[in-house]
Parts: structure tokens; C-alpha cells; sequence
């Protein structure tokens, strides 16, 4: 019977095998040594893989590359893999001389390769902003949208439906969830009266009567999950009457999208991206323009020559119109004594 390759891979040695989730320029490094230590070069022809498990799970087989005396796995291979911690083996499979298949696993019996897929900040950021309150959210959208929110939480009956009212007045945006409130409980027994004690002594109390079931708690209002986009959208972890809500960007047709799971499919309930935002400030007045010059005055006309008067249209004949009697009398004497100077004192 033809004797078997002996294996000549008897253990490794990795360098930090721990990176970031979604880091894709690690290198996992994997150098082999022989029994005595000394580094051992793969054989390329042979054929290599990673196995991998969570250490309850078989996750999968991930290439394995040969660069010069060392097995090479890229961290890339590794983006779809949840935070947490893994194990791995090598299998180094090929068919000897005499055509049987052949099969080595490393590292040494009874040693698994150990790494670690740590959160990221975008990881890290996603657990708590689930912790932070409905408000925290709203204050934070609006901070990012430069929107003017007003919110108010109004409780409605038990068997009414959930909706969001939204107005705009005032350069301010109204935004009202109607919530349904817990079912009330049953009204507890009676208790019965004591008896009356002797001499007027107050009987002891009754004991009193047992408070009926209190009803469920009405669901308070809150963002249960922060999606990147609609086709985020996964009922994982969601119970019926949850509110999600979809945070992307402004080019984003879903943008601000609030939805509510019914335990079945998610149904719209408001687009918050469409609310009125705050008045910008009043631009600045613009500079008037320079004042032109008076023109100059141009030459005074010459004033022309007066006309002569017109004919009236009657000229009062003295004597006639306005002398009266007195008046020719005073005539009369004036000229007789102006004729009799004249004849009489030889004047004429």
C-alpha cells in the first residue's frame, strides 16, 4: 500500500486578527510552520479555504490567498459578517500520487484561529439613538432640516385609530399625534359595611372591595427605529402599533416619511418633509442711484408792448349822465364872471 503525504504544515502563527465591521483593507496573515518551527511555504497548487463559526453556528467558507510563505485572508470577505466573535480553520485539500484525496486542517488539534469583529461608530450610533426619547429625535430632524416644529401628543378612546395632523400657520409647523389610550379596567366589588360597635363605639371597617384588573397602558408615542431608506423598511423586532421613520436626505422622495407597523406590513402616516419652514430675514435695502443736475434756466422772454385801451362801451356825457343842477349852475357863474373880467376890465 502506497504510503500518504506526510502533512507538513504542524501549526501557524497570525498576526492582530481583530478589525473594525466593514473594514475591507485588513489583511488576516496566516504564516505556517513545520514541526520544528522553522516557516513553512504553502503548496499552491493545493487547494485552501477558511472555515468559519460563531461558536455555536457554522458561518461559512472564505477564500484563502497564498503570498509567498503565508495564507492571506482579506477582512473584505467580512463586511456581511454582525459584530461579534468568530473562529477559524484552514483546510488545505489535494489528491496524492496515487489519487486519494486528502484532506488537513489547521491549526494544531484542539486550537481554533480567534477573531473579532468590533462595532463601528455608525454601529454604535445606531443602538442609541433606539435608547433616546420621540422628542430627542423630533429636536434633532429639525436641527437638520432647519424646519419650525410645534408637536403635541393628544390621547384619544381606546378603539379610535392612530393619526398625525399637520398645519401650517405663523411660519410655525403644527404636528399632532393622536394617540389611543389604555382600555379601562373593571370596576372593583363593593366592600361590605362594618357592624356597629357597642355603646356607640364606631364598628370596625369593612374590609374594602378588591380593585378590578387595571387596563393595558395606552402605547406612548415614540420612534421605535430610524431607517436609511423605504427599502430599509423590516418589521425585525417590531410589535403592532410601533412608529418608524425614515432619515436620509433632503433628494430623497421618502425623506421624513413617518410610518406605523401593523404587525404585518407598515402603512404611512405622514410626510413630514413637506411642512412649511421659517421665513428667511429681509434682504438689504439697495443703494440709490445719483441725483442728476438741474438743467439751466433758459433766456427770459422779452415782455411784449401793452395795447391800447378799447372803447368803453359808453362814455358818460357830462351834463347829461352825471352833472346835475348845482353842477351846471357853478359852470354858469364861472364863465360869467370869466366874460365880464375879461370885457369890462379890458382883459379881452
Amino acid at each position: 500500500m502506497p504510503a500518504k503525504n506526510l502533512r507538513s504544515i504542524d501549526n501557524i502563527d497570525t498576526n492582530d486578527m481583530n478589525f473594525k465591521h466593514l473594514e475591507t483593507t485588513k489583511d488576516i496573515v496566516i504564516s505556517p510552520k513545520n514541526e520544528y518551527g522553522d516557516p513553512q511555504r504553502p503548496d499552491a497548487t493545493h487547494k485552501w479555504s477558511a472555515k468559519v463559526s460563531d461558536g455555536t453556528n457554522y458561518v461559512g467558507d472564505y477564500a484563502v490567498k497564498i503570498n509567498g510563505a503565508s495564507l492571506i485572508v482579506d477582512s473584505e470577505d467580512f463586511t456581511k459578517l454582525p459584530v461579534g466573535k468568530y473562529m477559524l480553520e484552514v483546510w488545505e485539500q489535494w489528491t496524492d500520487p496515487d489519487g486519494n484525496s486528502q484532506l488537513s486542517i489547521y491549526p494544531s488539534p484542539q486550537q481554533t484561529i480567534s477573531f473579532t469583529i468590533y462595532a463601528n461608530i455608525t454601529d454604535q450610533a445606531g443602538k442609541e439613538i433606539k435608547k433616546i426619547g420621540f422628542q430627542d429625535v423630533v429636536d434633532q430632524a429639525v436641527m437638520n432640516i432647519g424646519m419650525n416644529y410645534v408637536f403635541k401628543v393628544n390621547a384619544i378612546e381606546p378603539d379610535q385609530t392612530a393619526t398625525v395632523v399637520q398645519t401650517a400657520a405663523d411660519g410655525k409647523n403644527y404636528v399632532t399625534f393622536n394617540v389611543p389610550r389604555g382600555a379601562k379596567g373593571d370596576k372593583g366589588d363593593q366592600g361590605v359595611q362594618g357592624i356597629q360597635g357597642v355603646k356607640g363605639d364606631t364598628g370596625d371597617r369593612g374590609p374594602d372591595g378588591k380593585q378590578g384588573p387595571k387596563g393595558d397602558p395606552g402605547k406612548p408615542f415614540s420612534i421605535s427605529k430610524i431607517f436609511p431608506s423605504k427599502d430599509a423598511l423590516n418589521g425585525d423586532g417590531l410589535s403592532e402599533g410601533d412608529f418608524v421613520m425614515i432619515a436620509s436626505n433632503v433628494n430623497d422622495p421618502n425623506n421624513a416619511d413617518l410610518y406605523t407597523w401593523t404587525g404585518k406590513e407598515f402603512k404611512l402616516i405622514a410626510d413630514l418633509s413637506g411642512a412649511q419652514g421659517i421665513q428667511g430675514p429681509e434682504g438689504p435695502q439697495g443703494k440709490q442711484g445719483p441725483q442728476g443736475n438741474p438743467g439751466e434756466r433758459g433766456p427770459e422772454g422779452k415782455q411784449g408792448i401793452q395795447g391800447q385801451n378799447g372803447n368803453d362801451g359808453h362814455t358818460p356825457v357830462r351834463g347829461v349822465d352825471y352833472w346835475t343842477d348845482d353842477d351846471k349852475q357853478s359852470i354858469y357863474d364861472e364863465t360869467k364872471k370869466y366874460v365880464e373880467d375879461a370885457i369890462l376890465n379890458g382883459k379881452w
